[in-house]
């Protein structure tokens, strides 16, 4: 192995020994970058430093003992090279790299506990790696080619079909080619994307649909743009292919029952017929100059650069707008580093990595690389679907909005999306077509399973570009006799016995050099000390952690509280300061106000409002879902899409009405625990009767307590479908069956009283954690345990509406003790009846206001009016409370920021 030797012996002398060296300190143990492994996102990095010292008398070691595991596999090619890998110098461990792809010998390598031993003796230990292809990348790079230009560049280009062209001295990312497609005519302009490597063949990407005849229109020649670049399907039998290309709707694998985020507005999608007067055809391409409306011509110092491969032209069955290059590029060629700055080519960036474009959130800032710089806009993360007229399938592509002043020009597909994050220059697809100030790119992931598919590789055989040969060499340390076959050396080097026993003895006297100095620094025990976060930020001033504190927003500030005691204080002391800044720009629903006053809100009676607006839109959720299934019958996947939008809109109607019963049950929690106080545990005859117009409806309109009535009949009857539903079986085979299934406290259904005690005394928020549960059993079985055990509400008012006997704070979601001396089950003869559950306000107001009770309407016409299209009463309650504004403080809910209520 003299070719390794001689690299290890340069990679000894580079770094000489140290005394003093400072083991925590990563970045002296690694060099220059050697590799990038974009599908794994790992970087490996030359080794140095005191575990390159050691290395010499680790790696015969390591050697031997695989070239004894491989002896029952002799047909298993391998290699064993060392390298620190991680995303930074400081952030690497030293690993121990197998190239193999016998599993046999991978998992015969994992599992030797000879192996671990030997890596685990150094400090920090040696850790192992897999990678099944390597060497084959950094063996050979490709030759040195001379690009020759045409020689008469004004005429058709010759040679092979879909030839290719650029100004530039090779292949390089962001640049402006030039293509010609199968059967002559005007070349076409585009933008030459990343440049992949397979073995020893260099791949370019670009768009496919430039490579299409083109058809010379007048309009094309006088009015060329960006946006008509592509030919769409002008037919009507898009939808046969692809029921989302035309309306933008959500596919099946969005429709998850109880979302929250039902409703949300799609981004426009582009359209996929046009007329014939618009300004901006798209049944003309794009390929001719602006002045005097000539074709392109192909520059006189322009270069051919290779051939697209005809099976990424040709034919319609591919259903991806890509077409690869085959180029080639020089061994000091660097095709995936893109320059900004014109008169300074060093400045600019390489693309490292690819990225999973369904992981980015919406609205990053992405740049797209023209030929005429960068372009800025910011991702949308809607699905756009849209149909050439080449091919069979839609494409789908996610829109990119493009900032103020910016724009594509012709020519500009086929341009690389990037979002750069630090070092990281993430590659996420390349442009398609667009309009003015949006643009549509094809994500990076499906390009790259087409590219596996076409050129029956597997997606790991498939690279970037690994840039330079310096940035190109691992170190060898063995290397079987296959591997060699396999990369076409013509002879294995030789072994010779003498030299590797003088080795072996210099690296014995080496091991104990190096040994002995790993001795002196763990005597030494410098140990640097990290200290945490939490530590730190109170070790500042106080004046400098309220300011901190202080800035932080509502969502952010109540997160904090969860993580210490400290925290808890801390956002404590400041929490008028925010709840203040918070309500100037979120004043409280007027409805809140009323139904929960308070002379100075602060941060818990904030949270407070915030989750009974939880708890009632969850439960208008719950409502909504069971109307859908049983009353409107929307059970196939056609209706449940047609129902979304519907859905939202009957979860506003049902909130400002369901608050209002939310308040009530609160008040009858209050007169049950006064029974309680006065009576004890005897049970008094005669009904509970809860006190509750001047409390609750005292000053609600005469239109939201009919509204409230309402609403009430399709709650009742919700409650008992949900928790009591009919059953074909009578009681004992009902009894038999659930014994069977080990569920004997559903033994028979729920009584209606048991139903109303646990709405009565646990309110709003209990019932929906019993909805939660999901199975009839669990419900049951909730429902009889709380009758018999009953706990404090989760969530008790604050400030000046709350009570002294329940508690009070932001202690939301925790379990409550025992309430002691009471039985709920003794007290439902005293309950009111479920179906009477708003009749003693609806007695007492109605009365004194004069409202005739024949305005609370049936149930059939409430349920018709709440899938009504038109606007009714409740929208104007809705509207009028100022909910919308208010559904990011429900803490059951996922959006962090203020969004408008067609967000859930």
């Amino acid at each position: 192995m003299t070719a390794q030797q001689s690299s290890s012996s340069r990679a000894r002398t580079h770094t000489s020994p140290n005394t003093s060296l400072e083991w925590m300190a990563r970045s002296q143990l690694c060099g220059r970058q050697v590799y990038f492994d974009p599908r794994r996102g790992m970087t490996f990095w030359e080794p140095a430093g005191l575990l390159a010292e050691a290395w010499p008398v680790l790696g015969p070691l390591v050697s031997t003992r695989t070239q004894a595991l491989a002896l029952r596999l002799p047909a298993a090619a391998f290699s064993i090279h060392f390298a620190m890998i991680g995303e930074s110098p400081q952030t690497t461990t030293p690993n121990v790299v197998f190239c193999l792809e016998d599993d046999a010998l991978r998992e015969a390598i994992r599992n030797d506990g000879r192996l671990r031993d030997i890596m685990s003796s150094t400090f920090p230990p040696i850790e192992l790696h897999f990678c099944p292809n390597l060497p084959k990348l950094l063996a050979a790079d490709a030759p040195e080619v001379q690009l020759q230009p045409p020689q008469n560049a004004n005429a058709i280009p010759s040679g092979p079909p879909y030839g290719v062209w650029t100004t530039a001295a090779g292949p390089k990312v962001g640049t402006r080619i030039y293509v010609a497609g199968r059967n002559g005519g005007s070349p076409r302009i585009a933008t030459a994307g990343v440049v992949f490597r397979h073995g020893d063949t260099t791949i370019q990407t670009t768009v496919r649909h430039v490579f299409f005849p083109l058809d010379t229109t007048s309009a094309a020649l006088t009015n060329p743009s960006f946006s008509s670049d592509l030919v769409l399907e002008d037919s009507d039998d898009d939808d046969e292919d692809d029921p989302c290309s035309s309306t933008g709707e959500s596919t099946n694998d969005e429709l998850v029952e109880g979302d929250e985020q039902d409703g949300r507005s799609p981004q426009a999608t582009p359209n996929t017929s046009f007329s014939a007067q618009e300004s901006s055809p798209f049944d003309i391409e794009i390929g001719h100059a602006p002045e005097n409306g000539k074709a392109p011509e192909i520059p006189r110092d322009a270069t051919r650069i290779g051939s697209a491969l005809r099976h990424t032209v040709e034919g319609a069955q591919r259903a991806v707008d890509c077409a690869l290059v085959e180029v080639q590029a020089g061994e000091n060629a660097d095709p995936n580093f893109f320059s900004y700055d014109p008169f300074d080519p060093t400045r600019g960036f390489r693309v490292t990595k690819l990225a999973n474009i369904k992981n980015m959130p919406s609205g990053a800032p992405v740049l797209v690389a023209t030929p005429t710089g960068l372009v800025k806009g910011a991702l949308g993360t809607t699905l756009a679907y849209f149909k050439p007229k080449y091919q069979r399938e839609s494409l789908a592509a996610y829109p990119l909005t493009l900032d103020a002043g910016m724009a594509l020009k012709e020519g500009d597909c086929g341009s690389v999306a990037l979002h750069i994050q630090a070092e990281e220059v993430s590659l996420l697809g390349h442009v398609v077509f667009g309009h003015p100030g949006i643009v549509y790119i094809l994500p990076i992931d499906l390009l790259f399973e087409d590219m596996a598919r076409v050129l029956r590789l597997r997606p790991e055989e498939i690279q970037l570009h690994p840039g330079p040969p310096h940035a190109r060499n691992v170190r060898t340390e063995f290397a079987s006799r296959k591997f060699f076959t396999s990369m076409g050396e013509p002879a294995m080097p030789r072994r010779r016995p003498l030299r590797g026993l003088l080795r072996k003895v210099g690296e014995k006297m080496d091991s104990a050099r190096t040994r002995a100095l790993v001795v002196m620094e763990r005597r030494k025990g410098v140990v640097e000390f990290t200290y945490s976060f939490h530590h730190l930020f109170f070790r500042l001033p106080p004046e400098i952690r309220d300011e901190v504190v202080n800035c932080l927003e509502f969502r952010d500030a109540m997160s904090l509280r969860r993580v210490s005691r400290s925290f808890r204080h801390a956002v404590s002391v400041n929490g008028l300061g925010i709840s203040k800044r918070f309500l100037d720009e979120n004043p409280l629903p007027p409805l809140a106000l009323q139904l929960y006053p308070h002379a100075a809100p602060d941060l818990a009676h904030v949270h407070m409002v915030g989750h009974r607006h939880s708890v009632a839109w969850k439960l208008a959720d719950h409502v909504v879902q069971w109307l859908r299934q049983e009353m409107y019958l929307c059970g196939s996947r056609h209706q449940q899409v047609h129902f979304r939008p519907k859905k939202v809109r009957m979860k506003q109607r049902l909130l400002p009405s369901l608050l209002l019963l939310g308040r009530f049950f609160e008040l009858s929690y209050d007169a049950i625990e006064d029974a309680r106080r006065e009576h004890g545990e005897e049970v008094k005859e005669g009904p509970l009767y809860f006190p509750s117009e001047g409390r609750v409806t005292g000053g609600c309109s005469n239109e939201l307590v009919v509204q409230t009535k309402n609403i009430a009949l399709i709650f009742v009857n919700f409650l008992e479908r949900a928790l009591s539903p009919p059953s074909k079986h009578g009681t004992a085979e009902r009894a038999l069956r659930n014994l069977r299934h080990g569920s004997p406290f559903s033994s028979k259904p729920l009584a209606k009283e048991e139903i109303a005690a646990v709405l009565y005394h646990g309110g709003l928020g209990h019932i929906v954690e019993v909805l939660d549960l999901g199975s009839l059993e669990g419900k049951t079985a909730a429902v009889r345990a709380y009758c018999d055990s009953p706990t404090l509400p989760p969530v008790p008012p604050t400030g000046d509406a709350a009570s002294p006997n329940r508690r009070t704070g932001l202690d939301t979601g925790q379990v409550a003790a025992k309430t002691s001396l009471l039985r709920l089950r003794k007290l439902l003869p005293r309950l009111p009846r479920l179906e009477h559950i708003w009749q003693p306000p609806d007695e007492g107001v109605t009365g004194t206001r004069n409202t005739a009770v024949a305005q609370a309407q049936r149930r059939a016409a409430v349920m018709r009016e709440l899938v009504q299209e038109d606007d009714t009463i409740a929208d104007g309650l809705y509207r009028e409370g100022g909910h919308d504004l208010w559904h990011a403080l429900s803490d059951m809910e996922r959006s962090r920021r203020m969004l408008p209520p067609s967000g859930f």
